[in-house]
């Protein structure tokens, strides 16, 4: 007589795990590491999770850290910005500009979310790296100025992007289990940066202006 086998686990990636709980890849490894996820080391040398490890750990709310947070912010803004910017209603600004002047756009954005995320994860101080982000607010300004774009249009830029970080901070409680001191605490290191970003832009219009 055979004996019943046991049913075997479903087994998922990091990137799967992942997904599954809605935080970054980086975080499951993170886990893995401290020991807090169970992980199957596969012959080729990648982990493997057991889905009921995932969704036992799901049912305990399993919190980001205050140190793990601010990644997962950025992920989370970082996806809700691409999305509202391929919604059908576009912001208009964007329209302004060529294929060239969006990439560059792009590219000052993904420099823009890395600051802000060094600058949020940091437990204070950072003021160099508010300086990097008026250099970066003043490249923001050349390139709307280029564009053509007047003041007020290239602050509705600067607004659409404080507008998504400040709103991603507002939703991810929803999403992801957060203790409300850490995200308290990630809406104020947010508001310097972006403050240096809008000021940096006006002054350098006001700078452009003067030179006429």
């Amino acid at each position: 007589m055979q004996g019943t086998s046991l049913p075997k686990p479903d087994w998922l990636t990091t990137t799967q795990a992942a997904e599954r709980l809605g935080v970054h890849p980086s975080t499951i490894r993170r886990w893995a590491d401290d020991g807090n996820l169970p992980a199957m080391v596969t012959p080729g040398g990648h982990r493997r999770f057991a889905a009921a490890d995932l969704d036992r750990m799901a049912d305990e709310g399993r919190q980001p850290t205050g140190a793990e947070l601010p990644t997962v912010w950025a992920q989370h803004a970082l996806a809700n910005t691409r999305t509202q910017i391929s919604a059908s209603t576009t912001p208009a600004w964007l329209t302004a500009f060529g294929e060239h002047d969006r990439q560059r756009g792009r590219e000052l954005g993904r420099r823009l979310l890395a600051l802000v995320l060094r600058y949020v994860s940091l437990p204070e101080g950072g003021d160099e790296l508010l300086h990097e982000v008026g250099q970066l607010g003043q490249g923001y300004a050349a390139t709307a100025q280029q564009a053509g774009l007047n003041l007020k249009q290239a602050m509705e830029i600067a607004m659409f992007f404080r507008d998504n970080l400040v709103e991603t901070t507002f939703e991810l409680p929803a999403e992801v289990p957060v203790r409300p001191e850490h995200n308290v605490r990630l809406l104020r290191r947010l508001n310097p940066v972006m403050n240096a970003l809008q000021l940096a832009v006006v002054d350098a219009y006001k700078q452009a202006e003067g030179s006429k």
